[in-house]
């Protein structure tokens, strides 16, 4: 072998050494810039391949994936702590406003002055309302537990009277075919849904509101005439059940609308179906 030979092999290595180690150094110079621009965003989720690459690289970038991943969790810990220490120190404050509110309204409904009169409903109202906000934010205090509703049977009429004493400026029509009708369901959180969409419709645009609210049949018909208690068993092998059709809410509502849109100037009726 000639040495022109060796000296043209030997430069051929070092030309390849060199523009490995020049695509090397760029490829890192590369993965710096982003690795800037993720702590510039604050994406600690941003993770560096580690496949193909020498073992020292290899190393190297599953050094700094570990540190990534321990500063996500570290920044997600002490997020979570701070929003608890922030909901602790908020939801005290609104129980220190709620609670003379609930005590002073308790004593005006237990008050000879009260009872009887037309005052009584209104109070009763907003104590009700104080309890369920209360107990709101009792259970949006314990933000790590998911909360059970408390399911008891609850007269509708009653919730519904609730909600309507605390906007006596909305004109209201409440149509509810059987006053004593119950269902299973958390009064409390029932409350504050129906105080949340009335209070968002009327403030929305309240010389114009009109605010619907309905539980739409789960069938087209509906026994006609409603057992108060179980039905006994007769000597008679077969009964006789009597259906009539449920209302069309939805063509209703398309029929108000229509109005509204018919006469723009004139009222229309706020109402509350159920």
């Amino acid at each position: 072998m000639s040495l022109y030979l060796v000296i043209f092999i030997l430069s051929v290595i070092i030309i390849a050494l060199l523009v490995w180690q020049w695509r090397h150094q760029r490829m890192l110079s590369l993965r710096v810039r982003l690795i800037r621009e993720a702590l510039r965003n604050k994406d600690f989720m941003f993770r560096l391949p580690t496949k193909r690459m020498l073992p020292g690289d290899r190393n190297l970038h599953v050094a700094l994936n570990e540190m990534f991943g321990e500063i996500n969790r570290l920044l997600a810990r002490n997020e979570v702590e701070s929003w608890q220490r922030l909901t602790r120190v908020l939801t005290h404050e609104i129980m220190n406003a709620m609670t003379p509110i609930s005590s002073i309204t308790q004593v005006y409904i237990d008050s000879s002055l009260v009872k009887g009169t037309p005052l009584e409903e209104g109070m009763r109202a907003i104590y009700d309302t104080s309890l369920s906000l209360g107990t709101f934010v009792d259970s949006y205090r314990k933000l790590t537990q998911l909360q059970s509703p408390h399911i008891e049977e609850v007269a509708l009429i009653d919730v519904l009277s609730t909600v309507r004493m605390l906007y006596p400026q909305v004109e209201w029509h409440v149509d509810l075919e059987n006053k004593q009708m119950r269902v299973l369901a958390d009064s409390g959180l029932m409350r504050q849904v129906l105080v949340n969409i009335v209070k968002n419709a009327v403030e929305a645009e309240f010389d114009s509101a009109d605010c619907i609210i309905m539980a739409a049949a789960v069938a087209d018909y509906r026994v006609k005439e409603r057992a108060s208690q179980k039905m006994k068993k007769t000597a008679d092998d077969e009964i006789t059940l009597t259906l009539v059709k449920n209302p069309d809410i939805l063509k209703e509502v398309e029929t108000l609308v229509r109005e509204k849109l018919a006469a723009p100037n004139q009222p229309v009726e706020e109402a509350v179906e159920v």
